[in-house]
């Protein structure tokens, strides 16, 4: 991430160089190109680009009053194929961009972002197997989230404490692709279920609350649920207490749980910005 007041931005495309023939003029061409999403809304102004270059000199001395000078300093640099140089700088135009505010989020809408609402078309997708589990033994699933919106603010899935099962959350996966004008991002979360008490293990549908900008409304994309049995294992009478479950960090014994928000903070749809 850039920082870039009032926005989040996110970089498409890192320095690319290439050369332009406009007129009679070639040009050595530098362009980075960035996704901008808003934090906030109302007027905010894109700050303008400096650029420092050194470019060829072509002008020529004053030409000598006799005709040739033999001691002329573009001869010289002619003849041995010196090429004087010369400082310029450029100073970008700085265009103001309007950014609607986000109604009221309904009561219960699942936040992931922490106030950051997703804006633009989202789905979710479970990815694991009901195949039964032993208690001490663990299951590892998969949950992605693909939108149109940005998905940076959302650093983790919120969950709540369970006295049947602890979760260890790897650190997510992410992508940044644009596919016919238009970004799509992908974030991918892996959790490792370990079961400590024998018996059904049902994980209700992960629920993801997102604003759709061409409907001008707030939805909820979905997961499919996931059940699977827990049997006891050879030590069964020991069960949850056994010492030999693996104890993680008590921030980690969780389960899925909407949040609920008391302001929507802005709009946070992209801007492709060159």
């Amino acid at each position: 991430n850039d920082a870039l007041d009032g926005f989040w931005s996110e970089t498409i495309e890192g320095e690319k160089r290439y050369e332009r023939v406009l007129g009679a003029d070639r040009y050595s061409v530098t362009q980075m190109r960035k996704a901008l999403w808003p934090i906030r809304s109302g007027e905010i102004e894109l700050p303008a680009r400096k650029l420092s270059a050194q470019v060829p000199d072509n002008r020529r001395q004053g030409a000598s009053p006799f005709g040739f000078d033999p001691f002329n300093q573009d001869l010289f640099d002619d003849f041995f194929g010196n090429t004087r140089v010369r400082v310029m700088e450029a100073v970008s135009n700085s265009p103001v961009l309007k950014v609607k505010p986000l109604p009221p989020a309904p009561a219960g809408f699942p936040d992931w972002a922490q106030g950051n609402i997703i804006v633009g078309e989202t789905a979710i997708e479970l990815d694991a197997t009901s195949d039964p589990i032993k208690t001490g033994e663990s299951k590892t699933i998969s949950l992605t989230v693909r939108t149109t919106g940005n998905l940076s603010p959302v650093k983790t899935i919120p969950l709540e404490r369970s006295d049947s099962f602890r979760v260890y959350e790897e650190a997510p996966a992410s992508s940044l692709v644009e596919r016919n004008g238009e970004l799509l991002s992908t974030r991918t979360f892996r959790l490792s279920i370990l079961a400590l008490k024998s018996g059904k293990l049902r994980l209700p549908p992960f629920r993801f609350g997102y604003f759709d900008p061409v409907e001008k409304t707030y939805r909820v994309a979905e997961s499919a649920p996931l059940n699977f049995e827990v049997l006891p294992s050879e030590n069964s009478e020991k069960d949850s207490s056994s010492s030999s479950v693996r104890r993680l960090p008590p921030e980690t014994e969780l389960f899925p749980q909407p949040l609920m928000i008391p302001a929507i903070r802005s709009l946070g749809r992209s801007a492709g910005a060159p």
